[in-house]
C-alpha cells in the first residue's frame, strides 16, 4: 500500500490510554488519510477519557457508540458496588473528567453509521444496542444477515480479523489479521476488527488500527509501538486497578 491513495484509518477500543492515541495520530501523520473514522469505546479502563474523546471529537470525520460509552451514561443509575473495580473506576474517572460538551457529544452517537459503502459499528449489527460480539463463525453469519453494504468495520473483541462472507455459497469465514496488504473480493462481502488502540487482546502490546483503501479495495492492518512506561505511569495516577495497566504490556 502506497502512502497516497484514497485511505481511510479505522480506529476502535482507544479506552482512555491516550499515549497508545497519540502514537496512532503519529503514524497516520505518514499516509495521506483522507478521513478518520472510530468506532467507539473511546473510555473505559484507562486514565485518560476526556483527553481520549476530545482527540477524537477533533480528529475524526465520523464515530459510532461502544459499550463502555453506554455503561458511561448508565454508571449513574447503577449502584457502584455493581460494577467490577477493572470496569468501575475507569466509569468514575470518565464521570470526574468529561465536561458538558463532551458528555453531549457521546450522548448523540449513532450504534452504527453506513457511508456509502461502509457501515461502521462497534459491535455485531444483529441487535446492535446489545453489542454482541462477532467471535465465532455463528456469530459473524448473524451479523452479516444485518450488513447491506460491502465491507462494514468493527471493533469490541480487540482481535485484528478479517471475516469473509461468500453470498453464492452463505460460507462465511474468518483470517487472522497480519501486517501484510489484504485485497478484498468484490464478489464477496467483509467485516473486519481493526483491533484495539488502548488495550489490545492479541498478545501484541503494539496499538492496532486499520487503513482501508477505498478505491483500490485494499486493507493494512497496521500495528504502532508506543510509551509503555508513561502509559503505566499515568494509570497509576489515576489510581486505576493494577490488573488494568498491566495487562498492556502481555496484550491482553
Amino acid at each position: 500500500m502506497q502512502k497516497g491513495g484514497s485511505l481511510i484509518a479505522i480506529v476502535s477500543d482507544i479506552h482512555g490510554n491516550i499515549d497508545a492515541w497519540k502514537a496512532v495520530l503519529d503514524d497516520l501523520a505518514g499516509y495521506s488519510v483522507e478521513r478518520i473514522f472510530c468506532l467507539g469505546d473511546i473510555v473505559g479502563y484507562g486514565p485518560a477519557p476526556a483527553e481520549c474523546v476530545q482527540s477524537i471529537k477533533d480528529n475524526c470525520d465520523a464515530t459510532v457508540m461502544g459499550n463502555h460509552e453506554a455503561m458511561f451514561f448508565l454508571s449513574r443509575q447503577i449502584l457502584e458496588e455493581d460494577w467490577e473495580a477493572a470496569i468501575g473506576r475507569p466509569l468514575q474517572l470518565a464521570n470526574e473528567q468529561l465536561n458538558q460538551h463532551q458528555r453531549a457529544w457521546l450522548a448523540e452517537l449513532p450504534l452504527s453509521k453506513k457511508n456509502g459503502p461502509i457501515t461502521l459499528c462497534h459491535a455485531s449489527l444483529h441487535e446492535p444496542a446489545e453489542f454482541n460480539y462477532i467471535d465465532d463463525t455463528n456469530a459473524a453469519t448473524t451479523h452479516f444477515s444485518h450488513q447491506k453494504s460491502f465491507v462494514s468495520f468493527h471493533g469490541h473483541t480487540h482481535f485484528p480479523v478479517i471475516w469473509q462472507s461468500n453470498p453464492k455459497t452463505s460460507e462465511c469465514t474468518l483470517h487472522w489479521a497480519t501486517e501484510k496488504p489484504v485485497k478484498l473480493d468484490k464478489q464477496k462481502r467483509y467485516t473486519i476488527n481493526c483491533g484495539s488502540v488502548g488495550q489490545p487482546r492479541d498478545g501484541d502490546p503494539r496499538a492496532s488500527y486499520l487503513l482501508y483503501d477505498h478505491s483500490d479495495g485494499i486493507v493494512l492492518h497496521r500495528r504502532v509501538a508506543y510509551d509503555l512506561k508513561r502509559a503505566f505511569a499515568r494509570f497509576k495516577n489515576a489510581r486505576l486497578p493494577e490488573d488494568n495497566s498491566a495487562r498492556l504490556l502481555r496484550g491482553e
